[in-house]
């Protein structure tokens, strides 16, 4: 196939979105990753297009072989490089995305070697695919559709392209004799490999250690994506049960292991052993259960890492222990704050949990084929203020608690196994616990959870004095003036909230370090008018008592806070650890309800408010209509904030508007100045055309389709460019009929022509008639 200017052209486009395409699949598996090897190779694919395009075409071109080859092999050899210098390194199936994305770059530079710009295609479309298959987002699907679209072009560029003006004299019927023998090639193989694995016991078996990072093998990669050495003991097991770990598995091991931390005392070095208890758990079938006294091994670790401190042992047992600090592991978009506890009663100095919490109605139900059996909380929240609901899954480790880490705006949980409501309750301050003593370790329980709007803010209900059940405690009377003067000249609402929280954040300080004086009579008043500076707990509570001093109902909560800083972009979960125990705040609306188990309907459900600085709330995704209601507002309440700077703005578009050929023509003028300067004849000649052509259609005196040059009535008096500017069109190869000097002073003359001297007499013909323009 011979390789059009305009075929290569296509080809690069696609080369250049397949580049996007692989660079986005990386950065969602590992942020940053791979960015040192794309900033080397891409530089020396142009400069390998740089030197090639200035070599003559041969038949065999040796040199430009073997640079395609050595460009395409460097992220092997530089993979090494990187982690020895830089200690950053590539999974092995991303390095054998990046030597075919360089292979593609090389093929692409090199467009004289025979069938390059075909493969390079080809070598785009696998990239492409196998990148959608990587990662599913909004930039590769964007891509993704860019290329399909690209593709159809490339697919009648080439088309034509090898029609090329001939057709087949004659025809004859032979074999083909190469699709032949490749089919039977890979039937062969097909068949090499499916009778091995017919003879198995099992119905399906992998391929174990086909790549480096797959797992299950001695191999171990710091850097793979999924699965390292480890992998044997991290699978559900079907056979033999050798490990714990906070997996979905068809078996479950008896263990005496206990809980390892209390999240919100202290660390212990030693818990005595326990009597065994009865207590509620998942019902498992004799087959599921195995009966084996040897010491199994434990991983704890979010992420395929070793301790340093190691024995050293003549071979790998796979029965080692690994502990992690983590208490948690999540799941799911962060941040976001996970409630273990509530506190409605403030005394001056400490947090009280009331011993009458609301204990909301449930409902067991099954969502899906498998039957998997969700407990739905009996919460309505309104659509307007709380619009998607998102999944999430919480892994429980190191967690020494019978109440359950639920994130904020929850509406149904469970776990594998569920299958009777009232293995959930509601514990004395209204928190959702297990009626178990304690939480099972590597419990693993999936929310689906309601995320409010950023934008458009639920409308908050007013309490009363008698009817509260803030943070109750009257607030003293310098905190209730204090709240006053922040809020004064707001309009009450959400607006008032967000006012208490920047100000609180202005006024005071965090540091986690910091305490309160042990002779202080209220707490509140020595963090706001002494020291300035405190914990979380203590932003949380000051903002709960200065909202309820305004009529708010609202409530502290405690338990933890998923760090989107902790992320673990190896194993895709976010660990929390005991120095995200966190406090915060939440605000009783006026919308939704609640129900309680007896039935009765409470108005209103309860929103987060992140009151403490450098945290963050999750909040609902924002949808294209809804940024573009929130640009349309905002513009509309600029201009009633300031009507005459909006006037001025309108005065200056509308002359702008009026004046737009002359101030097109003025921006025309000076490109084709730049221009001018570096262009050679033939290119400034095409340049001068496309410009005047341009400025024709601005003022509607295009010409008309099948008129030649010289006998457009624009350049009736420039008869000289026509004529260059067919030379240029049609004369290739052809040389420069006039120096450059006079090619540039033609092309001045020309692009100057004046047009809309009779614009206004043309408009009444043109809508009679229709204009000629089609740009």
């Amino acid at each position: 196939m011979s390789n059009s200017s305009h075929l290569r052209r296509v080809t690069l486009l696609l080369v250049a979105i397949a580049t996007a395409q692989v660079q986005f699949a990386v950065h969602a598996i590992r942020p940053g990753s791979g960015l040192w090897e794309s900033a080397i190779a891409i530089p020396l694919a142009i400069a390998l297009w740089a030197v090639a395009r200035r070599r003559p075409a041969r038949d065999r071109d040796v040199g430009l072989v073997a640079a395609v080859l050595a460009l395409g092999l460097f992220p092997l050899v530089w993979d090494p490089v990187s982690r020895a210098l830089l200690g950053v390194g590539l999974a092995y199936e991303v390095q054998l995305a990046f030597v075919l994305r360089n292979t593609m770059l090389a093929l692409a530079a090199t467009p004289q070697l025979p069938r390059a710009t075909v493969n390079a295609t080809l070598g785009s479309l696998f990239l492409v695919v196998f990148c959608a298959m990587w990662s599913i987002d909004a930039w590769t699907m964007t891509l993704l559709v860019l290329y399909s679209i690209v593709g159809v072009w490339w697919l009648l560029a080439a088309y034509w392209d090898g029609l090329g003006g001939r057709f087949a004299d004659s025809s004859e019927t032979a074999i083909p004799i190469k699709p032949a023998v490749a089919t039977v090639v890979m039937l062969a193989l097909l068949i090499a490999v499916a009778v091995p694995l017919a003879s198995r016991s099992v119905t399906t078996s992998a391929l174990a250690g086909f790549l480096p990072s797959s797992g299950g093998t001695q191999w171990s990669d710091q850097f793979a994506n999924g699965g390292v050495g480890d992998g044997q003991q991290l699978v559900g097991a079907k056979e033999e049960a050798s490990s714990f770990g906070p997996i979905d598995c068809e078996l479950f091991l008896e263990s005496k292991m206990p809980s390892l931390y209390d999240a919100f005392n202290e660390f212990s070095d030693a818990v005595p052993k326990k009597p065994k208890e009865r207590r509620r758990a998942i019902p498992l079938a004799p087959s599921q259960v195995q009966t084996n006294h040897k010491k199994r091994g434990v991983n704890q670790q979010a992420t395929r890492e070793f301790s340093a401190v190691r024995q050293k042992t003549k071979r790998r047992d796979i029965n080692d222990d690994r502990l992690s600090t983590a208490l948690l592991h999540v799941v799911g978009r962060t941040p976001q704050h996970l409630a273990l506890e509530t506190f409605d009663q403030w005394d001056g100095h400490s947090l009280i949990a009331s011993t009458e919490g609301e204990v909301l109605g449930t409902r067991l139900y099954a969502a899906d084929a498998i039957s998997k059996r969700w407990l739905k909380l009996a919460v309505r929240r309104p659509d307007e203020a709380f619009p998607t609901v998102e999944d999430s899954q919480v892994r429980v480790i190191n967690l020494k608690t019978n109440r359950v880490p639920t994130p904020a705006g929850t509406t149904a949980v469970t776990m594998k196994g569920l299958h009777a409501a009232n293995m959930f309750k509601f514990a004395d301050d209204g928190s959702l616990a297990m009626d178990v003593p304690s939480v099972p370790t590597f419990s693993v329980f999936e929310f689906q959870s309601a995320a409010q709007a950023r934008y458009a803010p639920p409308k908050l209900h007013q309490a009363t004095v008698s009817d509260t059940s803030a943070t109750s405690g009257q607030a003293s009377g310098k905190i209730t003036q204090l709240a006053a003067d922040w809020v004064k000249n707001v309009p009450a609402g959400w607006a008032q909230v967000e006012a208490i929280v920047s100000r609180l954040a202005e006024h005071c300080t965090h540091d986690p370090e910091a305490v309160v004086s042990a002779d202080a009579d209220d707490a509140l008043e020595y963090f706001l008018f002494q020291s300035r500076r405190g914990p979380d707990y203590l932003f949380a509570t000051t903002t709960a008592v200065m909202l309820q001093s305004l009529g708010y109902d609202t409530r502290v909560r405690a338990g933890f806070y998923v760090d989107p800083k902790r992320y673990n972009y190896q194993a895709r979960l976010t660990p929390v650890v005991l120095e995200d125990a966190h406090f915060w705040v939440e605000v009783l609306t006026s919308e939704g309800a609640r129900i309680t188990k007896e039935g009765e309907s409470l108005t209103g459900v309860w929103a987060t408010i992140e009151a403490t600085p450098g945290y963050q709330q999750r909040y609902a995704p924002e949808t294209l209509l809804g940024r573009l209601s929130r640009v349309a507002s905002y513009c509309v309440a600029s201009v009633v904030a300031a009507p005459f700077a909006s006037v001025a703005v309108a005065a200056v578009l509308v002359i702008a508007y009026m004046r737009r050929r002359p101030l097109l023509d003025t921006l025309i003028f000076s490109w084709w100045s730049i221009r001018s300067r570096t262009a050679e004849a033939g290119r400034l000649t095409l340049v001068t055309l496309r410009l005047l052509e341009w400025r024709a259609w601005l003022y509607r005196e295009c010409r008309p389709a099948g008129t030649p040059l010289g006998r457009w009535g624009a350049l009736a008096s420039h008869q000289d460019f026509a004529s260059l500017a067919s030379w240029a069109l049609y004369g290739s190869g052809a040389t420069a009929p006039l120096p450059a000097a006079a090619t540039q002073d033609i092309c001045r003359r020309a692009i100057k022509t004046p047009f809309g001297s009779s614009i206004e007499g043309k408009r009444s013909n043109e809508s009679k008639k229709g204009s000629t323009c089609t740009r």
